[in-house]
């Protein structure tokens, strides 16, 4: 006598698989059960009857060395977690010198813009200078027309005021 699980053991497949094989064809071999408990024992003749039959449909072998390859991802998922560690380090030190560039930057701007000069004053002679040379110009030119010396004098007044507006 053999219990189910046993049964699935010495066939390599599951426990479920040999259950539902059981279940299948239940009517043919329910003489050769044994119910002690909650546990299933199959006779020798119920074993040869399960495995003539499995032998025409043929049932999927459980896998052997998952725990091999349960490792072998759990240390490559470890070393991708370093990885992405080490990436995102260099990811901050390549952020912080881009920040650090920019504030070099900045100030250098900011320098550039204090050592503009502003435009220089124009010099008080300059401002005199124009305003007699104008005044020189309207006189000959009214002087031609014949226009008295006292209109030449408020228009050069005239001049000088717009000028310093």
């Amino acid at each position: 006598m053999v219990s189910l699980k046993e049964y699935a053991q010495n066939k390599g497949c599951s426990y479920e698989a040999v259950r539902k094989q059981v279940n299948r064809y239940k009517n043919e071999i329910e003489e050769h059960i044994v119910k002690v408990g909650r546990t299933q024992y199959l006779d020798d003749e119920a074993v040869a009857f399960l495995d003539k039959k499995r032998t025409e449909n043929p049932i999927i072998v459980m896998e052997t060395g998952k725990d091999e390859e349960l490792k072998r991802l759990e240390a490559e998922n470890k070393a991708l977690l370093i990885k992405v560690a080490e990436l995102q380090e260099a990811l901050l030190y390549e952020k912080d010198q881009v920040k650090a560039l920019q504030e070099d930057k900045i100030n250098l701007l900011e320098k550039k813009e204090a050592e503009v000069e502003p435009e220089p004053q124009k010099k008080w002679w300059k401002f005199w200078w124009t305003y007699f040379f104008l005044t020189c110009i309207y006189i000959k030119i009214n002087a031609y027309k014949g226009e008295t010396k006292t209109t030449v004098l408020l228009i050069g007044l005239f001049l000088k005021v717009e000028h310093s507006n």
